[in-house]
């Protein structure tokens, strides 16, 4: 009988060269997803290792703002000032004084106000309100209710605008391979946090008045440097030889052996992060490097 047209299959040939062309088109697919996946994982690693420095630094340049000292050695330790916003009138009897920044104050710190070198009674923070603006000063602060209260009695000559809190010491340093800041987890993926100052120390005595004292090196400083000699903080106008050029004699007189150091602080951070397979098995690594200095006291 004959075969109708229609009933025609097709042959082995045919089969052939349609599964070779699906097996083509799968493959196709396949690969751009692949692609795809990877350079996003390779994105996603890039971005992490970016941020994760970024944030670290960013956090340390601010507290340094903050601050009023530094110390570096394995480790950063930042003694940061919180100042008051809002006046205090000598006559008055206050529960609740204004403050800037009010981080790394919690409830039951303890805290002493200290304003024109007369230190008031340390008093405890019970309780942080809102933010408020000052009427006096127009500048923005938090309220912190604050228990024993200041009378006139223990501040006898009242507390004026920056009037000074106590610093607060926070340090930064590294926990395997987290960058910590006061103890607490900061950024991850972290091989390496280093801060740096320049710093040299006296060679000899530099007396109350003296505009020119000697230091063991100059190497690193130059003029226009802020720099910490003890607590002083003083402008280099030049160097010439061992000798540090101010532009304001120093205050009171400092021995020899005592540090001078410059203002600014440099930080550098390594992130690394080690791909999965599925992204090629890559390193992905940055290193970021930038410089903060106290906002205060005033720069001279």
């Amino acid at each position: 009988m004959a075969r109708l047209p229609s009933e025609r299959g097709f042959t082995l040939i045919e089969l052939a060269i349609a599964a070779a062309l699906l097996g083509g088109v799968v493959a196709t697919v396949y690969f751009m997803i692949s692609t795809t996946t990877r350079g996003w994982l390779l994105l996603q690693s890039q971005l992490d290792v970016q941020q994760n420095s970024r944030i670290a630094t960013d956090r340390t340049v601010n507290d340094l703002l903050q601050a009023i000292d530094n110390a570096v050695g394995g480790t950063l330790t930042v003694q940061k000032a919180i100042i008051l916003v809002c006046p205090v009138v000598a006559t008055a009897t206050t529960t609740v004084i204004y403050v800037q920044t009010p981080t790394d104050l919690v409830t039951g710190t303890v805290i002493t106000l200290t304003a024109l070198s007369t230190a008031v009674s340390p008093t405890t923070i019970s309780a942080i309100g809102a933010a408020s603006t000052c009427a006096s000063t127009g500048v923005s602060g938090t309220a912190l209710t604050i228990t024993p209260s200041v009378t006139s009695a223990t501040a006898p000559f009242g507390l004026p605008y920056g009037t000074l809190l106590a610093p607060i010491a926070v340090t930064y340093t590294t926990s395997g391979t987290q960058a910590t800041r006061a103890g607490q987890t900061l950024a991850d993926l972290v091989s390496s946090l280093v801060f740096t100052q320049t710093s040299t120390t006296l060679s000899a005595q530099a007396p109350a008045g003296v505009t020119t004292p000697t230091v063991a090196s100059t190497t690193g400083f130059a003029a226009g440097d802020l720099v910490f000699i003890g607590s002083e903080i003083r402008s280099i106008s030049s160097t010439a030889g061992s000798t540090l050029n101010l532009d304001q004699g120093l205050f009171i007189t400092h021995t020899s052996g005592e540090t001078v150091r410059k203002k600014i602080v440099t930080i550098q951070i390594l992130d690394r992060a080690l791909q999965t397979s599925a992204s090629g098995a890559q390193v992905q690594q940055v290193t970021n490097t930038t410089e903060g200095l106290p906002r205060n006291p005033p720069l001279k």
